[in-house]
């Protein structure tokens, strides 16, 4: 009986470590806030929070999922950013917006 237990454990080993699937769920990405991103540091979003009109809003201004995206000043934590061949100026509540 004691056997039959200790093989049920290996194999279970085993399976756990040969999932593609899990390996990948523990490889969580490190997000930030734009916020908190150095001057300077071009840095790629990763995600979006918000209601929608905001996501909406910030995708009008090219700020989408993957792009990339260079804080150039922050005064008083208002941003002004470069986004592909623009500056654009956020708040800070629009800036915690976007994990990166």
């Amino acid at each position: 009986m004691m056997m039959a237990i200790a093989v049920r454990e290996e194999s279970l080993q085993l399976n756990r470590t040969s999932c593609d699937e899990c390996e990948n769920f523990t490889k969580k990405e490190q997000t930030m806030p734009l916020l908190m991103v150095d001057r300077g540091k071009p840095v790629i979003i990763r995600k979006i929070t918000g209601r929608d009109n905001v996501r909406q809003h910030l995708a009008e201004l090219g700020l989408t999922v993957d792009s990339k995206v260079t804080v150039m000043n922050s005064i008083g934590g208002n941003l002004i950013l470069q986004v592909k061949d623009s500056r654009i100026a956020l708040d800070r509540k629009m800036a915690g917006h976007i994990m990166v």
